[in-house]
């Protein structure tokens, strides 16, 4: 157990942002989460802990065997604890798994396969979604299982809620006359306030790390792109614009660059792909890996992206540079190795 203690180490502030003189937390040393049917009984997985280049792949539940694949395992921002979704006597949990001591502890049940949780940049509070009479809604509750607080409308429906960077607002995503609205509010649910409007579908808002920005997902006329949008509100710039699917928009830890899933070598693979905060210098980091390659996840040091890649009866954790050299496999294993996080 003391190995386990020594694998996590403070945090430090890093001074990244080249546009601002932003302290961004980042984690020197770092764990891969990932989720592992190689050790599960059937039809369930476990956690797995490992370095950052594959090795000492670690079972952090061998005997927990309620594990669900929906959702990617989130690691609190201290790097001691794994948010995960659970399925337990036909329900459906969100659970907090210890890595000290191996514990693990209920916060709340919810009827929502991907209740899209997330810890606030501190690791006290969490935001996620369950259903109340049809209509998706979000709350917050504390890490300690305390202090639930239902933040939506009863009579829309909402998504896709996250943290801005320091924690005071939330971004998130509601549906109400038909119309999708890309929203911000207090952490309390009071001040709400719509960012962004269309009609088309709205998914993914993610804060940019000085929290001046929001990137999301935009459906419309059978076509996704990745949008940007001032978290005050204003005109949203169009980042892709093309005929094919790109979606699932995370900033890199320095704020330069954004990575997404995107579609354009047709439907048959999907590609992890980069370009600048901008919109421009788009690199395909996946072109050689001829799979199903999804949730991606930059490290700490914004040089690379752990990802997830499916081929046909099996999955693998990738790691591969920003110029799309140097990519590895680094789980290498029969099981099902998927939903890497850091």
């Amino acid at each position: 157990m003391k190995k386990l203690l020594l694998y996590f180490l403070p945090f430090f502030l890093v001074l990244v942002n080249c546009h601002h003189s932003e302290s961004i937390q980042l984690k020197p040393f770092y764990k891969i989460i990932f989720l592992s049917n190689r050790e599960a009984s059937k039809r369930h997985f476990d956690i797995f802990m490992m370095n950052p280049d594959g090795s000492n792949q670690i079972d952090l539940t061998p005997n927990l065997k309620t594990v669900r694949t929906l959702s990617r395992p989130i690691l609190s921002p201290d790097g001691h604890k794994v948010l995960f979704v659970a399925f337990d006597d036909a329900k459906i949990s969100l659970e907090l798994l210890d890595i000290n001591n191996i514990s693990v502890k209920r916060l709340e049940d919810v009827n929502y396969d991907v209740p899209q949780a997330s810890f606030s940049r501190d690791g006290h509070k969490i935001l996620f979604v369950k259903k109340i009479d049809g209509r998706r809604q979000i709350f917050s509750i504390g890490a300690d299982g305390n202090d639930e607080r239902h933040l939506s409308r009863y009579e829309y429906d909402e998504s896709d809620p996250i943290f801005s960077p320091d924690s005071k607002k939330i971004a998130f995503v509601s549906r109400y006359s038909g119309v999708y609205h890309l929203c911000i509010m207090d952490l309390n649910g009071r001040n709400r306030r719509v960012i962004f409007e269309g009609y088309g579908r709205i998914k993914s808002p993610v804060f940019s790390p000085d929290g001046r920005m929001i990137a999301f997902c935009f459906y419309k006329s059978r076509i996704s792109d990745i949008y940007m949008v001032s978290s005050t509100g204003g005109k949203a710039k169009n980042l892709t614009k093309d005929k094919y699917w790109d979606y699932s928009p995370i900033f890199s830890p320095d704020g330069s660059r954004i990575a997404f899933i995107s579609h354009r070598r047709g439907f048959k693979y999907s590609d992890i792909c980069i370009m600048d905060s901008k919109g421009h210098h788009f690199k395909n980091l996946t072109q050689g890996i001829n799979d199903i390659n999804r949730n991606p996840v930059f490290t700490p040091d914004a040089r690379s992206i752990v990802f997830e890649s499916i081929r046909f009866n099996n999955s693998e954790i990738y790691k591969v540079d920003i110029d799309g050299k140097n990519v590895r496999n680094l789980t290498r294993h029969a099981g099902w190795d998927q939903s890497p996080s850091l």
